[in-house]
């Protein structure tokens, strides 16, 4: 079967849901070669280079990419699939063509629905754009894959779905992420040249409304009220809503330590050096930092939205998003409590095996295979 993925995600900056494609691509070449697999992307990509894969780019003139999207679904990406002689189309960003010139099967991956459960959180563009382009997406797909059993919960509330069209497949924490020995965190120390103390506190995320960051700004507060001399890093770009609270952010710059520009290898070294994870969300999809973090052996202390519930669950330490008082408790005791501190390290790592990328493409594979 030839296989054709929409991969325009691996253009850009990557974010979570361009990170869940490069896992997934990256493992398929361990388990199947029965298939042959198109990465079709606008421009050249350089993430995926497995010679399982065959790269078809475009080239076309882009407009704005919001804008451009509906025209590549239904008038470039129908071709290419045509040209191709392509089978079964992947779109791993939501959306697939929805054109009655594309024969070809469709699997949509709808990690979240958030901007139309929660519009409060998003630009009003965003939220008006999926409004009206992912009903028609939804409408058809064959099969859909998302990222958690929240989000299936929501896709069949909204959409009015039966069960058996959407298949979880579990976000998954690069390989890449996990517990350093001394030696090797040391080595990684001096890689990342960053000037930190010897023990804070970690947020890794873009910095938005969603994301409750305000939180984040208050539990710093309330802890240096309670004596604690203890900064927070903040790894992540600003995002919408970030206008909100960007002075009460800068104001604090000698407790909040702001990394825009992080890479992998200083995001290693963040989730082996920091004493926790805060992640106080108000919503999510998945909630992939917690999984890295816990993948490093680091203890979480999050929201406990449904997703987070389900990822985090009994290995961290969870709160009401506004509730300042039990995020502060809980990192105190874990300042305080070495038992505490180890369980919940030990059950971190313990909880992060439920989500390998093993178990993930067995499950992508098995919803590709039944067009097979």
């Amino acid at each position: 079967m030839k296989i054709g993925i929409d991969g325009r995600v691996l253009e850009r900056n990557i974010t979570g849901v361009g990170r869940y494609l490069i896992n997934i691509l990256n493992e398929i070449p361990n388990y199947s070669h029965e298939h042959e697999f198109y990465v079709i992307t606008n421009r050249k990509q350089n993430h995926i280079t497995d010679s399982l894969y065959k790269f078809v780019a475009v080239n076309f003139p882009l407009i704005n990419l919001k804008i451009f999207t509906p025209f590549w679904l239904n008038k470039v990406l129908p071709n290419i699939l045509d040209e191709y002689k392509i089978d079964l189309i992947i779109g791993p960003n939501i959306l697939v063509p929805w054109t009655k010139k594309c024969k070809a099967k469709k699997i949509s991956i709808v990690h979240d629905i958030m901007p139309i459960t929660h519009p409060q959180f998003f630009p009003r563009e965003y939220v008006y754009f999926l409004k009206f382009y992912l009903p028609k997406s939804i409408k058809h797909s064959d099969k859909i894959m998302t990222i958690s059993e929240a989000s299936k919960k929501s896709i069949q509330k909204i959409f009015n779905l039966p069960s058996e069209k959407i298949t979880v497949v579990y976000n998954t924490s690069a390989k890449n992420f996990r517990q350093l020995n001394s030696e090797e965190k040391k080595l990684l120390k001096a890689k990342t040249n960053l000037d930190l103390p010897e023990k804070f506190l970690l947020y890794v995320g873009v910095l938005e409304k969603r994301k409750n960051i305000r939180l984040l700004i208050k539990v710093s507060d309330e802890l240096f009220n309670r004596g604690y001399d203890i900064k927070i890093v903040l790894a992540g770009k600003a995002g919408f809503g970030f206008d909100e609270f960007k002075n009460d952010l800068l104001k604090r710059k000698e407790r909040l330590i702001w990394l825009t520009q992080v890479d992998d290898s200083t995001l290693l070294y963040l989730y082996n050096s920091a004493l926790c994870l805060i992640f106080p969300s108000y919503v999510e999809g998945f909630g992939l930092p917690p999984l890295e973090a816990m993948s490093c052996g680091l203890p979480v202390v999050a929201s406990n939205c449904e997703a987070l519930l389900e990822v985090v669950g009994d290995a961290g330490f969870l709160c009401e998003p506004d509730d300042v008082e039990c995020f502060v408790n809980g990192i105190e005791k874990l300042i305080n409590d070495e038992s505490f501190y180890i369980n919940l390290k030990l059950n971190s790592i313990k909880r992060a095996g439920y989500f390998s990328s093993n178990l993930a493409v067995e499950k992508f594979l098995e919803v590709v295979n039944s067009f097979y």
